[in-house]
């Protein structure tokens, strides 16, 4: 190993020299040596900076709104319930305002707040009101049906919400799930899409409120496939504030390393935390997310004893009227699964495909899992290399998680 210590020692310098000149967010191209092993010093100025951004104390309040069986509850139902997309067709309608906590990793810490439909109409008397919600909320993700027989009546809808959203909280984020566009095609999606934008941002600019057309964001979504995991990974990533220094330490790691991407997963509700800024190819969230069924299902074959008490599992539905909650048992079956593997950090999965590309995934504890995407020859060439570069990222990782549960505490 005397060669790769000499390596170690020229990237420890080489890094030290231009992160000085570029400070220790700058990943530049220069930096990016394919092939070297990851100095610890390399990620921990970025896990450790006084640059690094202010660590929330709190969760990331989301706001769920919509038509009557538009499909919202449905939504957090599937993603964070673990309740099958068919099973999703027996759900009642929300007739009370939810609010449901999620937090199982450091970085999927949500309360969901699922309001009922009365609350969209301006003449509603209900208490707390939407605006009372909204103003406490960080996004409002409205839920907007592609089969309703009212699309006039819907996207007016849209647009009050939107303007009252923007006058209760003027640096909210605003999502519209553009929703069940698996019955659409390809083209019909796309179509679908321009034709809401570009309503709903004409009426905002005729008002006068031009800003707030960059605060609303549009993404098509089902929960028959993995879109509506992909959309909401968008919306958790860019209300986190630490997705850029993740960002950047995934970039770090894509280049010393020399494979193609990286995903840091929230392993129980399979989404993507952060990655690295490469480009994405279409299907390679689906392949990551479907390899994370794969080992949670042979792991709840093989694996033996359960390290954590799945009681200890904190997702909670709390009736805000009558001010109970209550444990759901979709989520300790899927979590007390989960746990055999994504709690042990030894535990890795390795799947080849037929295009010669590799995914390699590695727990890196608090249910998180680093998933990489590289060609076949270049991951059996340098194995320990990546190996070692994962460990060095997962103990930065672990110091950022330290240091986020201090700030909470």
């Amino acid at each position: 190993m005397e060669q790769d210590g000499h390596s170690l020692k020229a990237t420890v310098s080489s890094y030290t020299k231009y992160a000085k000149d570029l400070g220790p967010y700058c990943v530049t191209e220069v930096e990016k040596v394919k092939g070297n092993l990851i100095s610890e010093s390399s990620l921990s100025a970025l896990s450790q900076s006084n640059r690094t951004p202010r660590l929330s104390t709190g969760k990331c309040n989301i706001a769920l709104t919509g038509l009557a069986r538009s499909g919202k509850t449905s939504i957090h139902s599937v993603i964070f319930h673990k309740i099958s997309p068919h099973e999703t067709l027996f759900l009642e309608s929300t007739g009370r305002i939810v609010k449901h906590v999620v937090s199982h990793s450091p970085f999927c810490q949500l309360e969901l707040w699922d309001l009922p439909p009365e609350l969209l109409q301006s003449d509603s008397e209900s208490s707390p009101s939407l605006e009372d919600i909204v103003s406490i909320c960080s996004a409002l993700l409205f839920v907007l049906d592609t089969t309703t027989e009212t699309p006039d009546e819907t996207l007016q809808l849209l647009h009050q919400t939107i303007v009252r959203c923007y006058n209760a909280n003027p640096n909210i984020h605003m999502e519209v799930f553009i929703h069940k566009t698996d019955v659409l095609s390809d083209e019909q999606k796309l179509s679908f899409q321009r034709e809401i934008q570009e309503h709903v941002d004409g009426e905002l600019r005729d008002i006068g409120l031009d800003r707030v057309v960059s605060q609303v964001s549009y993404r098509l979504t089902s929960i028959f496939d993995h879109s509506i995991y992909e959309a909401f990974s968008q919306v958790l990533q860019k209300l986190h504030p630490q997705t850029s220094l993740l960002e950047r330490l995934l970039d770090t790691f894509v280049g010393y390393s020399g494979i193609e991407n990286a995903f840091l997963f929230d392993a129980v509700s399979k989404l993507v935390v952060a990655t690295d800024s490469s480009p994405v190819h279409g299907n390679d969230f689906e392949l990551c997310s479907d390899m994370i069924e794969v080992a949670i299902d042979i792991s709840g074959i093989y694996s033996f004893g359960n390290s954590r008490n799945h009681t200890e599992d904190s997702v909670e539905s709390n009736r805000i009227v009558e001010e109970s909650s209550s444990s759901l048992d979709h989520w300790n079956i899927s979590s007390l699964s989960c746990g055999y593997f994504f709690q042990d950090s030894s535990c890795w999965c390795t799947i080849r495909l037929g295009n010669g590309m590799v995914l390699h995934m590695k727990c890196v504890g608090y249910y998180l899992c680093l998933v990489l995407m590289a060609r076949g020859e270049i991951l059996d060439s340098n194995w320990g290399l990546v190996g070692y570069n994962v460990r060095v990222f997962s103990e930065c990782l672990a110091k950022i998680i330290t240091k986020s549960m201090r700030c909470r505490d």
